[in-house]
């Protein structure tokens, strides 16, 4: 019931699926939630509008970052973020990698994702905007168990689901190109025209999921 933009990009698609394993929420600079009639602007879903914006990079600097995580149940995950900006353009690349292993049988997962974003400005009263992002993860699906073994984290899983080494592989692009361009002192255009999709196969108990879906398409909105 609510629709998701990254940059101006939709993430959710006209069927309403919203895929959050292709956003990487380490990158975000700000998220805004809009509620209620002002939310049309996004669309018709009821629920409203969720935009999400990646960080900028700090003016005249450039930067080489890498955050690590490590956890409980082999969970390691590193990010590594090249950031560098002038007084015309900026870029952000960013790498990362991420595996868990899960205290239950034929559970582990593995994620990675890259992604590119960059802004130029052309002249006093105009900023060209490019987004990239490709993230593919791997997750092994140890099925149904009893409540009270799960909450007592026993090592157990589903005899079906490992009997048919079940299994979700998503494959997520996204892509976009944003005009903004300043008319006046009170008048804004933002335009995005857009292409993403993903490849999904879905092993479970008792036979076998495959999907893939493209979509592309623009959106202008004026400000006043």
């Amino acid at each position: 019931g609510y629709q998701v933009y990254l940059n101006n990009i939709p993430v959710t698609d006209a069927t309403g699926t919203t895929i959050l394993d292709a956003i990487d929420f380490s990158s975000l600079g700000n998220v805004e939630i809009i509620k209620g009639p002002s939310s049309s602007l996004y669309g018709s879903f009821i629920g409203g509008a969720v935009l999400l914006n990646t960080a900028k990079p700090t003016p005249n600097q450039t930067s080489l970052q890498k955050q690590t995580i490590e956890g409980n149940y082999g969970l390691f995950r590193t990010t590594t973020t090249l950031k560098t900006a002038n007084s015309k353009s900026d870029l952000t690349v960013d790498y990362g990698h991420q595996n868990y292993d899960s205290f239950r049988p034929h559970s582990s997962s593995t994620k990675d994702f890259i992604r590119l974003n960059s802004d130029f400005r052309v002249g006093t009263n105009q900023i060209l905007s490019t987004f990239f992002s490709y993230s593919r993860s791997y997750e092994d699906l140890a099925g149904e168990i009893d409540a009270s073994d799960f909450y007592a984290r026993k090592p157990v899983s589903n005899a079906a689901y490992l009997a048919n080494n079940s299994h979700i592989l998503l494959k997520n692009f996204m892509f976009g190109v944003t005009d903004n361009y300043q008319i006046d002192d009170h008048l804004t255009n933002k335009s995005t025209l857009f292409s993403s999709g993903f490849t999904s196969g879905q092993p479970f108990a008792h036979g076998v999921s495959n999907s893939t879906q493209v979509n592309f398409g623009g959106r202008t909105a004026f400000d006043y």
